[in-house]
């Protein structure tokens, strides 16, 4: 799941029972670093897996951030997702395909990226 090389086949998301497969990104991953915490994440047929490294704390926290899947025709698959990370730890937190916004305009994704990564009191 996390090694390099790996392709985006699709992602899906529930509508009506039904799925609906948004197409092919160039990047397998995509991570962003705040402070001591790092958060990379993959799109997959289930929705969005990340990983979450919380490094060198006395105490835990709680981070927040957008997985965005932007789409050829200039549409944006997104979702917003937090967890709270004991440090020193190795965290995972999954999106559901059904809580992903916008898979239904999304012709063709081309990037992924992970945004607004922060801190939350």
């Amino acid at each position: 799941m996390w090694g390099g090389g790996l392709r985006l086949t699709g992602i899906a998301a529930s509508a009506t029972g039904a799925l609906l497969v948004a197409s092919v990104c160039q990047s397998s991953h995509a991570s962003a670093k705040v402070g001591k915490a790092l958060v990379t994440c993959e799109p997959t047929v289930d929705g969005v897996a990340c990983l979450v490294l919380y490094g060198w704390s006395e105490r835990p926290a709680r981070l927040c951030w957008d997985a965005v899947l932007q789409c050829r025709n200039g549409a944006r698959v997104t979702a917003h997702a937090c967890v709270w990370v004991r440090p020193n730890r190795l965290t995972m937190r999954s999106i559901a395909a059904r809580d992903l916004d916008g898979v239904a305009a999304c012709d063709d994704g081309t990037a992924f990226s992970v945004t607004h990564l922060a801190f939350v009191e």
